[in-house]
Parts: C-alpha cells; sequence; structure tokens
C-alpha cells in the first residue's frame, strides 16, 4: 500500500512539474529553501536539478544546475536559464563552496562563491559568502554572511527531518536580507527523497520589497553517485 501511494505521488509530481514551469534564479548548490548551507555532496555524487517559481504574473524561467562533491568537503557546479524569461538573465554561472567540520558536537563551517560569470555587468556581481551550520539534535541552524557587493546580507535558517510515507523528509525555514540589508526575503518549504533517487523541494518566499511578487518555488533534483 505504501508502494503504491509513492507511486501515485511521484507521478503527481511529474505532472505537476509538467504543467507547472514558471521559474527565476535560487540557490543553484545545495540549499535550505534560498539560502545556502554548510553542506555538501558527497565524493562521486552528481546532482542534477532544475526548478521553477511562479509568482502572480510574469513571464515565466526555468532554470538548470549540475553540481558535483568533491573528496566529501567540496562541492563545485554550473546553472543558468534553460528557458524563456521576463529579462536577460546572461550566461552560464559557476559556483563552489568547501566546508569543515569542526569536530563532534560542533559547528561546521562553511565557505563559498555563487553568481561566478565571465561578465558581472550581465549576470550581476560574485557573490561570496560565510556559512555556519551546528546540529542541535531536533533541528539543525544555520547562519551566515554573503559579502555581495552592492547587496551584502545576513541570512539564517532552522530546519528538522523525519520520515513520511517511510521516506526521508525535511521541512525548514529561513530569512535573508535584500535591497543591501535594507529588506528581508523569508521562506518556508520543505524537501522530500523520492523513489529513483529524486528529491523534490518546493517552498514559498515572501518580501518585503515594495512592488515585489511573494513565490512559491518547486525543484527536482537527480542524485546520481558513481
Amino acid at each position: 500500500m505504501a508502494g503504491t501511494i509513492r507511486n501515485v505521488l511521484l507521478i503527481i509530481v511529474c505532472l505537476g512539474l509538467t504543467v507547472g514551469w514558471t521559474a527565476a534564479v535560487a540557490n543553484p548548490g545545495t540549499n535550505l529553501n534560498d539560502i545556502p548551507i554548510a553542506e555538501v555532496l558527497a565524493w562521486r555524487t552528481m546532482e542534477v536539478s532544475t526548478w521553477v517559481t511562479t509568482g502572480e504574473g510574469g513571464e515565466p524561467d526555468w532554470l538548470g544546475a549540475i553540481n558535483f562533491g568533491l573528496l566529501d568537503y567540496a562541492e563545485i557546479g554550473i546553472h543558468g536559464v534553460l528557458g524563456p524569461t521576463d529579462e536577460e538573465q546572461g550566461n552560464l554561472r559557476f559556483f563552489g563552496k568547501f566546508v569543515y567540520a569542526l569536530g563532534d558536537e560542533l559547528p561546521t563551517l562553511g565557505a563559498g562563491i555563487q553568481n561566478v560569470s565571465g561578465d558581472e555587468n550581465e549576470n550581476g556581481n560574485i557573490d561570496p559568502y560565510l556559512v555556519a551550520l551546528h546540529d542541535f539534535g531536533p533541528v539543525r541552524g544555520h547562519l551566515g554572511y554573503s559579502f555581495q557587493d552592492d547587496d551584502e546580507a545576513f541570512f539564517a535558517g532552522v530546519d528538522t527531518s523525519f520520515n513520511f510515507l517511510e521516506l526521508p523528509a525535511t521541512v525548514g525555514l529561513d530569512v535573508m536580507q535584500t535591497a543591501d540589508g535594507d529588506e528581508w526575503l523569508v521562506s518556508a518549504g520543505f524537501e522530500y527523497e523520492l523513489p529513483l533517487s529524486f528529491v523534490l523541494e518546493s517552498w514559498y518566499t515572501w518580501t518585503t520589497v515594495d512592488g515585489a511578487e511573494d513565490t512559491i518555488t518547486l525543484r527536482l533534483n537527480w542524485v546520481i553517485t558513481f
């Protein structure tokens, strides 16, 4: 019975992805909703992702990413626009992250860089950041800071994991500054491990920016281990 429910859920997810494409930039690597975290893919693991974000209007976007785990403490990848957009999004952008675990019952630290491209005028400024993760038992906490020129930002989040229909699930909440610290984004969402090495993520983002839309994001990841 549980297997039947899981298969039905997978079909619904795929149908939802087929009919629901509208997208915008989200965090391209290992993430909690809209923020990067001090966690990376395992060594010899690749993740292929596609995601969409919808608001009340505007032309749909469709984005994708590929990232790789390196030696259990680093992750690199590339992401870009796959479909029509409201405005020019530029070319492919690279990202990378390094993490270091301080020890048992101590935080894991991370340092990363996002939005690396050959044309900052077209693609925006490079985004270096620092982030920490600590496992408190029932929940994990995340705290970080982005040093992007003209848009420095504090971000934080919390998540917890459990089994749902005999499959691993995670729910999380995060906050992030935007507009160079003058405004905020708040996101709440979930991650659910599906059969066949697929992982579904979805989250809702509220914004305090005047004239900007609240959005909902749907993301599908395929995890491949060599």
